[in-house]
């Protein structure tokens, strides 16, 4: 009988915990902040592309190696480490002049092969960007896409928005909070996300019309923005 009541007892304190966490977490308030920073961007990386057609596989295959040996060269020449360089496609396939011959049947002569390979680099040094572009046109290189801008200083950026984005959220909660004639108390819990925002990539471009008056050195030909990155942050205060 002694060993029930300690059991009922037990029970019942384990209730009123229970009544009581639950009550606590009860008196919480949720809020968001957001915050941004932006800094001018320093870098860019960018595809260029290597597209050699030729009567034989072997001479297309040889002509791509060529200007790739090229632009590997011109790298060292302009010290973009191994890292910030990547073969990120190559091809090579026949093409097929006429592929239906009379009466509709299918006709198999290869009359040529186009080696195709494209290449991403990320380049640090936007004030010599011109030069390098019209150093890797005079290789062999014959296309160019997919820019985008980007900083070095992305982690910074992203603290310094987080920490925005935080001060926001705790005003808001102090002053909502006195709003309603409380008092805030600890955080309970944080959750947050990053947003990047600014230059996106750029449509393909033609290595000659886009370098045209670069290497003479006229008007520039590069418009790098700015990139801006945000943070939101959702925070869990208790009431006291």
């Amino acid at each position: 009988m002694q060993f029930m009541k300690k059991i009922v007892f037990f029970g019942v304190c384990l209730a009123l915990l229970e009544a009581v966490a639950w009550a606590k977490d009860d008196r919480t308030l949720w809020v968001s902040g957001e915050g941004e920073a932006a800094a001018k961007a320093d870098q860019v990386s960018f595809v260029v592309g290597i597209d050699i057609t030729e009567p034989k596989f072997e001479t297309a295959k040889a002509k791509s190696d060529e200007v790739m040996r090229k632009l590997l060269s011109i790298a060292r020449d302009f010290k973009i480490e191994p890292r910030d360089i990547q073969s990120n496609y190559l091809q090579i396939q026949p093409i097929i002049d006429n592929p239906y011959g009379p009466n509709a049947k299918p006709s198999r002569t290869v009359t040529a092969y186009n080696a195709r390979r494209d290449v991403r680099i990320l380049w640090k040094d936007l004030k010599r960007y011109e030069e390098l572009i019209a150093v890797l046109m005079q290789s062999g290189i014959n296309q160019m896409h997919s820019l985008q801008f980007s900083s070095s200083q992305h982690k910074q950026l992203e603290e310094s928005a987080r920490s925005e984005a935080l001060k926001q959220a705790k005003a808001k909660a102090e002053a909502m909070a006195r709003e309603m004639g409380q008092k805030l108390g600890r955080v309970h819990s944080i959750a947050d996300g990053v947003h990047d925002m600014g230059p996106g990539p750029q449509p393909m471009l033609s290595m000659q019309k886009s370098m045209a008056r670069s290497p003479s050195g006229e008007d520039p030909t590069l418009a790098p923005g700015e990139i801006r990155v945000s943070r939101e942050v959702s925070v869990l205060f208790e009431l006291e």
